[in-house]
């Protein structure tokens, strides 16, 4: 995260997410990894809680939050 998107919430928070979706595919959880792949497809094909990058209004932790939430 770059200097000026600290404390703005304007980061998107996906490519992190799904770091932690490929170190689950690592340690052998690949029933984890799917599940958070899957939450993060969702979220970004219903398009209402994603961060202005992809055209939407949500913070990075309300974008983070509507992942967690299909998990």
């Amino acid at each position: 995260m770059g200097i000026l998107e600290r404390n703005r919430g304007i980061a998107d928070p996906i490519a992190q997410i799904w770091t932690g979706a490929m170190m689950w595919e690592l340690l052998g959880h690949p029933e984890a990894a799917r599940a958070i792949v899957a939450a993060i497809e969702t979220v970004v094909a219903e398009g209402k809680m994603v961060t202005r990058d992809l055209g939407g209004k949500a913070s990075t932790t309300e974008a983070g939050q509507a992942i967690a939430a299909l998990i």
